[in-house]
C-alpha cells in the first residue's frame, strides 16, 4: 500500500535557499514528499485556503512581511498548521520567542543539514498530532462537562475544587463554573454534610480505592435539602501518585421526595389498614394463603398474624367452614368481580360462633390476572341480636297493643250489657221492697222476697263489677300526668319503629312541665295511639310533629303528621267503634278508647284533615289542680 504524501509549503523569496532545502529533502527524506514554493505571505496565505499542507517552512523576512511579525500574522490565519521557522537570522532569543509563539522549530539556514531538515519535520508534525489529540480529548471534555446534565467535579488533596461542570455550578447556584475553583463543600452545604464528604474523600485518597453509588443528603445553607447518588474516585498523577479526587453525581431529589412520599402514603394506608374496626385480610390468589391481617382480624379471629401468614383457612375453621370461605374465594378469583355475602358464620377462637358480611374482591396485576383477593369483614353479631330482640320486643308490644284494644272492647261490650240489665234489675228491687211492706215476718212469702232480693242485690253487684270494668273514670283530679314525661316516654318507645319507617319526630312548643288531670297510663295510651296511626299515615316516610301548649286552663296536645290526609268520609267515622282503613291490621277501637279515656277525664279531642295535607289531631286536657 502507498505510503501518503507529504505535502510541503515552503515560504522563501530567496532563489538559493530554495533550491538548498530541495537538495536536502531529496537526498535525507525518506519518505514522498511534494514541495510548493511561495515567495510572499500574501501568497502562502492564498494558497493554504485552496490547497491544505501538511507543514510550512517559513522564512522570517519576506518581501510584505518582516522579522517575527511574519510568524504571528501567519498562525493568526491557520493556528492549527506545523510550521518551522528557517531564518538567516540567528537571535536565540528570537528562537525562544518564535518557539513560545508557536512555531515546532526554529532552524538557521547557515547550519542547515539535510538529516536535521528532516528530524524538524518530523517532530515538529509529531508534536502538531499530540496537540491536536490533546486539544481533541480536551474538547470532548469540555462538551461531556457541559452537556452532562450529572454533576462533576475535581478537587486537590485538600478537597478544594480545582474544576466542575455546568450542571454542578447549576446545583451549587453558581452563575459560572470557574466561581467554585479554591472552594470546598464547607462553602455550599451544612457543616454536617460538608464533614462527611471531607472523610470520604480523605479515605479514598488514603486507601486508593473509590466509593460508588453512595446516596448522600446534602442541606444547603438556606435549609434546603437535596439528594444525590454519587461516586468519588482517587484522582492520579501519570506516575500513579494520588493528588486528589474526582467525581461524578446524580441529582437523584425527585425520586428521592417520590420514595419518600410513597413512604408516607404506604404509612398512612397501613394506619387506615390497621385501625378500621373490620376484619381485612389478603390471600394468594394462587394458594389461598393468608398475607396480610390487620388488627381487628387478629383480635376477632383471636390469633396473632404471624399464626396466620402463610396459612389457609383449613388450619383455623372446621372443614365445612373452610370449604364454604374457600368455594367463594374462587368464585370471586374466576369471575374477577366483588362478591357480596351478607351472612357467615365462623367459629373463632375466644369469642366463640360469630355472625360476618364479607366482602371479597379479586386484586388484578397489569395483564388482568388475578394476583391476590381481599376481604373486608364486619362481625354483625351484635346487631343481628339487636335485631332479634327488637323483634321480640316489637311482637310483645303488638300483643300487648292488641290485648288492650280487646280488653277495651270487651269493657265497653260489659258496660253496655250493665246498663241494659242494670235498670230491670232497679225495676224489680223497688217491687220486692213494696211487697216486703205488705207481708208480716211469719208469713211464709217473706222467706221467698228475701230469697228474691238476696239474688237482685248479687246481680246488681256483678253489673256493678261490669260497670267498673267499661267505665275509664277514675274520678275528676285523682289522678295527674306531666305531659312531657309522658311524651318522652312514649317517643322511646315508638323510636325505633318511627326510625324503620322513616319518620322524623319534631317536637315543638312549651318545654316547661305541665301537669294534667289524667293518669299518666292512660295518656300513654292516648298518645302511644296517636302516633302508631301517624306512623301507618305515613308508608313512604315523612315528618311527626307533637308540639305542647297551655290555653284557658286546658293543655292542648296537638299530633301532625305529613301523610295523605283523610278524606271527609273517612273523617267522620273514625271515631266509630270497629271502623278502621287499616284492613285485617287494625281493630276500629283506638280512637274511640282513646276519645273514651279523654272525655273521662273531661277533655276532650279533635281532628283537622284533607287530602293531601296530612292529618291534626289536637288533645284538650283540664290541667291539674294547682297547675296555672
Amino acid at each position: 500500500m502507498d505510503r501518503p504524501l507529504l505535502r510541503i509549503l515552503m515560504i522563501e523569496d530567496d532563489a538559493t535557499s530554495i533550491e538548498r532545502v530541495s537538495r536536502l529533502l531529496e537526498e535525507a527524506a525518506g519518505f514522498a514528499y511534494q514541495l510548493d514554493t511561495v515567495g510572499s505571505l500574501k501568497e502562502a496565505l492564498d494558497r493554504i485556503h485552496a490547497h491544505p499542507f501538511d507543514v510550512v517552512l517559513l522564512d522570517l523576512n519576506l518581501p510584505d512581511s518582516k522579522e517575527l511579525d511574519t510568524l504571528d500574522r501567519f498562525l493568526e490565519v491557520a493556528p492549527r498548521m506545523p510550521v518551522i521557522v528557517i531564518t538567516a537570522q540567528s537571535h536565540e532569543d528570537w528562537a525562544v520567542k518564535a518557539i513560545q509563539r508557536g512555531a515546532g522549530d526554529y532552524l538557521f539556514k547557515d547550519t542547515l543539514d539535510g538529516t536535521g531538515l528532516v528530524r524538524a519535520i518530523r517532530y515538529t508534525m509529531g508534536r502538531k498530532r499530540t496537540e491536536d489529540e490533546l486539544v481533541e480529548d480536551q474538547n470532548l471534555l469540555r462538551a461531556l462537562l457541559e452537556s452532562t446534565t450529572d454533576n462533576i467535579y475535581f478537587k486537590d488533596a485538600d478537597s478544594r475544587f480545582t474544576r466542575i461542570n455546568v450542571a454542578l455550578s447549576r446545583h451549587l447556584g453558581l452563575k459560572h463554573p470557574s466561581e467554585a475553583i479554591g472552594l470546598s463543600d464547607f462553602d455550599f452545604f451544612q457543616r454536617s454534610h460538608a464533614e462527611q464528604s471531607r472523610a470520604d474523600e480523605v479515605m479514598i485518597m488514603q486507601a486508593g480505592e473509590p466509593v460508588i453509588d453512595k446516596e448522600e443528603q446534602e442541606v444547603h445553607p438556606d435549609g434546603r435539602e437535596t439528594w444525590v447518588s454519587t461516586t468519588k474516585m482517587p484522582l492520579r498523577r501519570p506516575d500513579g501518585r494520588i493528588v486528589g479526587t474526582f467525581g461524578i453525581s446524580r441529582d437523584i431529589t425527585p425520586r428521592k421526595r417520590a420514595e419518600q412520599e410513597l413512604e408516607a402514603t404506604e404509612t398512612f394506608l397501613t394506619s387506615i389498614v390497621e385501625n378500621i374496626p373490620n376484619m381485612i385480610f389478603v390471600k394468594d390468589a394462587d394458594s389461598l394463603r393468608f398475607i396480610r391481617f390487620n388488627r381487628a382480624g387478629e383480635e376477632l379471629l383471636g390469633y396473632s398474624r404471624d399464626e396466620l401468614i402463610g396459612r389457609s383457612d383449613y388450619d383455623f375453621f372446621p372443614e365445612g367452614e373452610a370449604d364454604f370461605f374457600t368455594a367463594k374465594d374462587r368464585e370471586v378469583l374466576n369471575g374477577g368481580k366483588v362478591v357480596d355475602i351478607p351472612e357467615e358464620t365462623i367459629r373463632t377462637r375466644h369469642l366463640g360462633e360469630r355472625i360476618l358480611h364479607t366482602v371479597k374482591m379479586p386484586i388484578l396485576d397489569a395483564d388482568g390476572k388475578p394476583q391476590y383477593l381481599l376481604g373486608i369483614s364486619e362481625d354483625i353479631t351484635e346487631r343481628k341480636r339487636s335485631e332479634e330482640a327488637r323483634q321480640r320486643a316489637e311482637t310483645k308490644e303488638r300483643e300487648i297493643m292488641e290485648r288492650t284494644d280487646r280488653l277495651n272492647t270487651i269493657g265497653l261490650l260489659a258496660a253496655g250489657m250493665a246498663h241494659e240489665i242494670n235498670n230491670p234489675l232497679q225495676g224489680m228491687m223497688s217491687h220486692v221492697n213494696r211487697a216486703k211492706r205488705g207481708i208480716t215476718e211469719d208469713d211464709r212469702a217473706l222467706a221467698s222476697l228475701l230469697m228474691v232480693e238476696r239474688g237482685i242485690e248479687s246481680i246488681s253487684a256483678l253489673v256493678q263489677k261490669l260497670l267498673a270494668l267499661g267505665s275509664t273514670s277514675r274520678g275528676y283530679g285523682t289522678e295527674t300526668a306531666e305531659c312531657g314525661q309522658a311524651l318522652r316516654f312514649v317517643s322511646q318507645l315508638t323510636e325505633s319503629q318511627l326510625s324503620r319507617a322513616g319518620v322524623e319526630l319534631r317536637m315543638e312548643g312549651d318545654r316547661a312541665p305541665i301537669r294534667l288531670a289524667i293518669s299518666e297510663k292512660e295518656l300513654i295510651q292516648v298518645l302511644l295511639n296517636l302516633m302508631i296511626n301517624a306512623r301507618d299515615a305515613m308508608p313512604d316516610g315523612g315528618v311527626l310533629t307533637i308540639s305542647v301548649a297551655c290555653e284557658h286552663g286546658m293543655g292542648l296536645i296537638r299530633v301532625r303528621d305529613s301523610g295523605a290526609g283523610m278524606t271527609p268520609e273517612v273523617k267522620q267515622q273514625i271515631f266509630t267503634p270497629f271502623y278502621t282503613t287499616k284492613g285485617k291490621r287494625g281493630t276500629g277501637l283506638g280512637l274511640v278508647v282513646a276519645a273514651s279515656l279523654l272525655s273521662a277525664c273531661g277533655g276532650e279531642i279533635d281532628v283537622e284533615s284533607a287530602p293531601g295535607e296530612g292529618s291534626e289531631f289536637t288533645l284538650r286536657i283540664p290541667l291539674a289542680r294547682g297547675t296555672s
